[in-house]
């Protein structure tokens, strides 16, 4: 016997031992998610195949390199790891069925939408884990004693001085019982029934699924209108059954497509394993030559080898399964083949080719060409900017109180996304009002605000129209309650509550027909908040970072979900994943906070700093110009917010000295609708020709 014969197996088993250890760095680095299945089994699997794969090595290709060289030394230390190894070995063989099985539940309850995923479900899984596995290694410690190296020191032979036999416990009546049937029952036969059940259920219930959703997308549009309608009706989402309340996220579908994928390979060598045991055990004459129970055929060698061989493939192609069904390290695996090569620095699994567009130069306050389309992004937190004394091109045109019940300043601002005709604030105090910009400020009709025993209880931190129907629009505040309101019959439709306080929320802004009922949620924390208005549910994004403070969809990429941090990083989500930040940049210093996001199409962003309103304006791309920052000066306390209203080329900005300013071009102020009438009345020419 050469050492080709067990060239192509030990190869597979080298690729197996570094496949699963490129497996297992991925599931470490990746953090914790409550939106995925946990990636403790498929870790722990990977360590198992690891090392199943190197007991391949030892036991088969060294074997067999010894014979072949007749090397002495080989032979003495193979002889000093084997009974070690082999006993190693029973034990990996039994966890591994059995993690499987776990592994595999673990993702039919996933896929069951009354399941409750808790906070405590990490540490029962790692308590489970090991009790399994330690199990495992007692049921199998009495294997280390049923074989043993006997010596020879007489023989002339070299290579045959030491030799493997069996000990007294292995001819005991209870061992070939608890050998025989026991060891084969629960590490075999058991094994192989539940993961064919389990993943019979678990295809028949994604098969329904699959279903379900393509029913759901072909009606998603007016599904959503009528829900919207039966919200107003019924008085709340908690009734409302949806398509999306029902629909498995991506991540726990490649999550069970992978598991089912592994259960596949693993039932395979199982298998065959269990076609050996019947020939075995029924004493079949093909399985000796001539009769003979102490001579194997080939057919006998050939099975016994494929099994091993069968059981080391199944845990090599972990990896291409891995690839084929988990885009996070199907995108890893792109990356160390193309760029780890070449020699530049690893960086976390993530979207590579958001990343290589994220990591393009800014310009203090923009990034160009975001995910290949030319728009501009503008992030306006508060820091100092060079401040130059220019002419102002815009001044003060009308100066309004919100009509809020006690003395308190306008915190938050907001503008529906049509006409922009309609202006909704949020007050210190909690209160909720909108103004009507189309109407004289003087109009008792100008001003309308919602009950005070249905605002919240303090400072309002966000508010935001939706896209395709003003008369409903959300809030945020310091409370911790996200609220749903519906301005036809004035009352909260819904309403959200979190641990800490929603400091930031953005409702997609995609404007087809159905819009989008996702909002991104920030609470300064490390999991980003996903409401699901039509379901009324929400869900999490998980972030490396403590503290993300800011949010914002992308306006050209329907599930781009971006988030700036309190140590100045932005991060880059994809919502459909679940998983945490594809990609992360830090364009500026950790000591400066990006607070807020926007995404814009012209040159300019506003920027509130102290008592004043920075008017910027950001060179084109291409252009090296110094970015020109006027200064505007009206409030007499800290601006709380600023928004720019297109339609009309004006700026409002929300200040801390109760007031609501509204700026516009240089010489085109207006007055008020009385004022102009009694000038055109006193100006007009009341006096005849005859006169």
């Amino acid at each position: 016997m050469g050492p080709g014969q067990t060239k192509h197996p030990g190869l597979v088993a080298v690729f197996g031992v570094f496949s699963n250890a490129f497996l297992l760095r991925i599931f470490i680095a990746r953090k914790p998610s409550n939106d995925s299945p946990s990636k403790l089994y498929p870790a722990l699997l990977a360590v198992l195949d690891i090392l199943l794969c190197i007991a391949y090595l030892l036991l088969f290709v060294v074997d067999v390199q010894m014979i072949y060289l007749q090397d002495v030394a080989l032979f003495t230390a193979y002889h000093s790891y084997i009974i070690w190894v082999l006993s190693f070995s029973r034990m990996n063989q039994l966890a591994i069925p059995c993690l499987l099985i776990l592994a595999t539940a673990e993702r039919l309850a996933w896929l069951t939408p009354k399941m409750r995923r808790s906070r405590s479900a990490g540490r029962r899984q790692i308590a489970v884990a090991v009790g399994v596995v330690t199990l495992c290694v007692l049921i199998r410690i009495p294997a280390l004693y049923l074989l043993d190296v006997d010596t020879f020191p007489g023989c002339s032979e070299p290579m045959r001085r030491l030799a493997v036999a069996p000990t007294i416990l292995a001819s005991d009546p209870w061992w070939f019982f608890y050998d025989t049937y026991f060891i084969v029952i629960i590490q075999t036969v058991i094994p192989f029934v539940v993961l064919i059940v389990l993943n019979i259920i678990i295809v028949r219930r994604l098969g329904r699924k699959e279903k379900l959703l393509v029913a759901g997308d072909t009606v998603e549009d007016t599904v959503e209108q009528k829900q919207l309608e039966r919200r107003r009706s019924s008085g709340g989402s908690r009734v409302i059954a949806t398509f999306r309340l029902y629909k498995t996220s991506s991540s726990v579908r490649s999550a069970v497509y992978a598991m089912v994928a592994i259960v596949c390979t693993y039932l395979v060598s199982n298998g065959l394993h269990i076609f050996l045991l019947l020939l075995e055990k029924t004493h079949a004459s093909v399985l000796y030559v001539d009769g003979d129970e102490y001579q194997a055929s080939g057919v006998y060698t050939a099975l016994s080898d494929s099994v091993s061989i069968a059981y080391m493939l199944s845990s090599a192609v972990r990896l291409f399964i891995y690839a084929a069904c988990n885009r996070e390290v199907r995108q890893q695996l792109i990356y160390f083949g193309t760029r780890l090569g070449a020699g530049e620095k690893e960086t976390p699994a993530g979207w590579m080719s958001v990343e290589g567009q994220l990591r393009r130069s800014v310009n203090a306050t923009l990034l160009h060409n975001l995910l290949h389309r030319d728009v501009r992004f503008r992030e306006t937190c508060l820091r100092s900017m060079e401040e130059r004394r220019l002419c102002r091109p815009l001044e003060i045109h009308q100066s309004v109180r919100p009509p809020f019940t006690r003395q308190t300043a306008p915190t938050v601002m907001a503008l529906e996304g049509g006409e922009a005709n309609f202006l909704l604030c949020g007050g210190a105090n909690g209160e909720v009002s909108l103004r009507n910009l189309g109407l004289d400020p003087a109009d008792p009709m100008a001003w309308m605000s919602m009950p005070h025993k249905l605002c919240h209880r303090n400072f309002v931190n966000d508010c935001q129209f939706y896209t395709n129907d003003i008369r409903l629009f959300v809030t945020g505040a310091q409370d911790g309650v996200v609220k749903l309101w519906d301005l036809n019959e004035v009352r909260v439709l819904d309403e959200w509550r979190f641990d800490t306080a929603p400091l930031q929320l953005h409702w997609h802004e995609w404007s087809t027909k159905g819009g989008n009922p996702l909002i991104a949620v920030a609470t300064k924390g490390s999991q980003i908040r996903l409401i699901d208005t039509r379901a009324g549910i929400a869900q999490e994004l998980s972030s490396r970072h403590q503290s993300v403070v800011s949010i914002r969809w992308c306006p050209t990429r329907r599930h781009l979900l971006l988030a700036g941090t309190q140590d100045g990083a932005l991060l880059a989500f994809d919502a459909r994943s679940g998983r945490g930040a594809l990609a992360t940049l830090q364009p500026f210093q950790k000591t400066c906070g990006v607070v807020a996001l926007r995404f814009s199409q012209s040159g300019w962003v506003a920027v509130p700093y102290r008592e004043k309103i920075l008017w910027a304006t950001v060179p084109p791309e291409g252009d090296d110009g110094d970015v020109d920052v006027r200064e505007l000066a009206g409030h007499f306390q800290s601006v709380n917010d600023v928004l720019y209203r297109n339609h009309s080329q004006q700026l409002l900005s929300a200040g801390g000295d109760q007031q609501l300013l509204v700026w516009g071009a240089l010489g085109q102020k207006l007055g008020s609708t009385a004022r102009r009438g009694i000038e055109e009345t006193a100006r007009a020419d009341a006096w005849s020709d005859e006169d």
